[in-house]
């Protein structure tokens, strides 16, 4: 029985030990990419090279990765849906106005054809609009 005991308590040790470990290393990583979005880097990766777009802690195309799979969720789904290209078409301007987007702060993602109206997910129905 004893050894059975000293067993669950090294265990047990080993698991608040790895647990603090991975938060300190954790806030380590967090401060990092804290750091590199103060110094106009994108906070997303530590590998990415870009800019940052708008008044966001991303670069464009980071920014476009978040709104797809964060804040429209059917988005996601559409496979060949490419946000980017989309962008790029605009010109970073808004579909309806022509005026100039800032990624985060001026533009938003919306339907032509909404949804509850019969609209799809698909390129020719989704438009950067200004806010």
């Amino acid at each position: 029985m004893q050894k059975r005991s000293s067993k669950k308590k090294v265990r047990s040790y080993k698991k608040r030990r790895s647990k603090a470990v991975r938060k300190i290393e954790y806030k380590k990583y967090r401060s990092k990419l804290r750091a590199r979005a103060a110094k106009g880097h994108c906070k997303r990766s530590t590998n990415c090279k870009e800019p940052l777009a708008g008044k966001t802690q991303y670069c464009l195309q980071h920014w476009l990765d978040l709104l797809k799979n964060n804040n429209h969720g059917k988005l996601k789904e559409n496979k060949d849906l490419n946000l980017m290209d989309i962008w790029y078409e605009q010109k970073g301007k808004c579909y309806f106005t022509g005026l100039p987007l800032v990624p985060g702060e001026t533009s938003s993602l919306e339907h032509l054809i909404p949804l509850s109206r019969g609209g799809t997910n698909d390129k020719e129905n989704i438009k950067f609009v200004h806010i």
